[in-house]
């Protein structure tokens, strides 16, 4: 179950059900019931079924089921309008100077024009919401007419110019906007086709209502009476759908921190054990790493004495340098600590140059011995790499040179 499936059913808009009480010429009723679903954005209708009683339709739909509610032919009155500033109860007694407003349920639904005031008596549609409420059924929101077909054709982006169902014919424009509605003489029966669907004519106005208060979760505006006591009806299904999951939600997160509780406590143990396993070799490792110390620096102190680290040192500078060597340059003299000549001979002994470094070779191309030159200079162990002899021989074209620096 995603996001969206578990915020639908904790607010209860994962299923719904839609009833369109149709009345005909002769006053009799028909109950055109549908069940709409919400799961993973996507709506599902999975049962259409038409009733001629309302016992048989509270048979139909379950205890607490959130159910939306359009009544719709004789008995609705509908007149268009053009205000767009009025409020409903203004326009209302615009186009109907002697109604007494306390006894219709009233409904705007806009128009590209401006709009339609539909009113039907509030003794129908209230009788209608007690027979429920005694039955545990909510009606969360009432509509009258047949508009919330092409409600829900212009909010799903599907913009229809020639809505054609039941005994009903909507135009809209290019927004999806109604231009003009027409009462048919005859039923219109085939079916309607919303994205992938195909809708029974008869039961497009309930689903249309089922789908927009589904949709409307996004408040998405739709036509629907206003009625106070709608209201608190939709304020006591929420409190009961609250409550209800809200409380298994909260049962359902305490057993799951308890699972949690165990399985941290029991990796904890574990952990712990191993823990105490890994301190023991630790500790033998570390008193096998001590010794070890002691020897290695034994060691050090021997080679140290014996002169064997800078030799070391040494042969590892003098390969780093011979790797740096162009192909333009051979290499004839790699030098460092060289004999000083001079002393030697005054001393009558063998006396070195410490800390200096001579390099000797040959080249063609004097510029490929400059670049070279300042890559060595760049080393941190060299300071002051300087050409101390350059001679070039014409008869081999080449030149012999020396350069010579300081080791750190």
């Amino acid at each position: 179950m995603n996001y969206s499936n578990i915020t639908s059913w904790l607010s209860g808009t994962d299923v719904l059900f839609g009833l369109e009480v149709y009345v005909n010429k002769d006053q009799k009723k028909e109950y055109r019931l549908v069940r709409v679903s919400k799961k993973d954005g996507s709506l599902i209708s999975d049962s259409f079924v038409t009733y001629t009683s309302i016992d048989e339709v509270q048979g139909a739909i379950p205890e607490n089921s959130p159910l939306v509610l359009v009544w719709n032919g004789k008995g609705v009155i509908h007149r268009n309008f053009v205000s767009h500033e009025q409020s409903t109860l203004e326009i209302a007694k615009a186009l109907f100077p002697d109604i007494k407003s306390d006894d219709f349920l009233y409904q705007q639904t806009k128009t590209a024009s401006g709009g339609i005031l539909s009113l039907i008596r509030k003794e129908l549609v209230i009788e209608l919401l007690e027979i429920f409420n005694k039955n545990k059924i909510s009606v969360i929101a009432v509509s009258t007419g047949p508009f919330l077909a092409s409600s829900l054709f212009q909010h799903i982006g599907q913009f229809s110019k020639d809505i054609v169902f039941d005994y009903y014919r909507i135009q809209t424009n290019e927004n999806g906007s109604i231009i003009n509605y027409t009462v048919l003489p005859e039923s219109n029966t085939y079916p309607v086709t919303i994205a992938d669907e195909n809708i029974d004519a008869i039961y497009l106005n309930a689903y249309a209502a089922a789908c927009m208060l589904l949709l409307a979760s996004n408040q998405i505006e739709y036509p629907k009476v206003e009625e106070g006591l709608i209201d608190t009806q939709v304020k006591q299904y929420k409190d009961s759908i609250l409550k209800r999951r809200g409380g298994l939600v909260f049962l359902t997160a305490v057993l799951v921190i308890l699972l949690i509780n165990f399985a941290i406590f029991s990796n904890i143990r574990k952990k712990q054990i191993r823990y105490e396993v890994q301190l023991e070799v630790s500790q033998s490792k570390l008193k096998r790493l001590d010794s070890l110390e002691t020897f290695i620096k034994t060691k050090k102190d021997f080679l140290e004495k014996a002169g064997w680290i800078e030799k070391v040192i040494v042969s590892k500078e003098c390969d780093e340098i011979a790797q740096t060597v162009p192909t333009e340059i051979r290499l004839s003299e790699l030098t460092i600590h060289p004999i000083n000549i001079s002393e030697s001979r005054n001393t009558k002994e063998t006396i070195f140059s410490n800390k200096k470094i001579v390099i000797k070779g040959l080249t063609k191309r004097v510029t490929s011995l400059n670049d070279w030159l300042k890559v060595v200079s760049q080393r941190a162990s060299i300071n002051d790499l300087h050409m101390e002899e350059y001679h070039f021989d014409t008869q081999t074209q080449e030149g012999q040179f020396k350069l010579e620096g300081t080791i750190n």
